[in-house]
């Protein structure tokens, strides 16, 4: 595919997430704008600061939704 939207970070917020085996782990929750202005988030394990560009692709699910993430 290797096609991407490039997309301005908005705000970051950490955040613990609990794996089943009781181990902790830090990810981000990184915040973005649509064209519209609609506001979303997508969960990172790398940190960005407001203003970073982010590269967004557009994938498959296992369940068949389309969704993004951010192409690394």
């Amino acid at each position: 595919m290797g096609d991407f939207i490039e997309a301005p970070v908005l705000s970051v917020a950490p955040t613990m997430f609990r794996g089943d085996d009781g181990t902790e782990r830090q990810m981000y929750k990184v915040y973005i704008a649509d064209d519209t202005g609609a506001v979303g988030c997508i969960y990172s394990r790398n940190a960005y600061q407001p203003g970073d560009i982010v590269h967004l692709q557009v994938y498959a699910r296992n369940d068949g939704k389309f969704a993004v993430r951010i192409s690394s």
